[in-house]
């Protein structure tokens, strides 16, 4: 009987590995790496998002403000009947941005766009869903003198409220206030 033990014990130390003979890393260890490796992806996914909503609300910004010097130079103040199917079918707007149905699509910010003449001396560009981030970045930006900017209305969609105009600058706390209202977001431009 006591030599059955000593050899189950001898098999179980070999296999098990016996304190002058550790190969590997424990358990323990490996759970540790596992952990902090699990912490740098979580914080390195948080940064790319950060990115990524910046990048989108640089290519809103931009596409805003080539769409709307383009509109100006090419319409001359004479833009009753502007829409997205117009100005797809004159080159202003890439294909990319509109649909098999002539309407504004892939926004890079928020859930959809519309481009409109109210009137033949004034168009608007709306963005509807737009999150608080790239809405107060967009809201912050500078869209121009008296001379082509009227205003931005932000808010609930159809209860928009003026946050700029050529003449004033908004106060940080009042884009914030209504870019939390709703995400809508409407540029007048002459």
């Amino acid at each position: 009987m006591v030599k059955v033990k000593l050899l189950v014990c001898s098999v179980m130390s070999v296999m098990m590995g016996s304190e002058n003979n550790q190969n590997g890393r424990s358990m323990i260890e490996m759970l540790g790496v596992l952990a902090v490796i699990g912490m740098l992806s979580v914080g390195a996914i948080g940064g790319y998002t950060i990115a990524m909503q910046s990048f989108r609300s640089n290519e809103a910004l931009d596409l805003i403000q080539k769409t709307s010097v383009q509109i100006r130079t090419t319409f001359n103040e004479k833009y009753t009947g502007l829409n997205c199917a117009v100005l797809g079918s004159i080159g202003i707007l890439d294909e990319r941005y509109i649909n098999a149905g002539g309407n504004c699509q892939n926004p890079p910010v928020g859930a959809s766009w519309t481009i409109t003449s109210p009137s033949q001396k004034f168009y608007t560009i709306s963005l509807k869903g737009v999150d608080l981030a790239p809405c107060t970045k967009l809201a912050r930006a500078y869209w121009g003198d008296s001379g082509t900017f009227v205003d931005l209305k932000v808010g609930a969609e159809g209860s928009e409220v003026l946050v700029s105009s050529a003449a004033i600058s908004p106060p940080v706390e009042t884009v914030v206030e209504q870019c939390k209202n709703g995400g809508s977001m409407v540029w007048t431009f002459k």
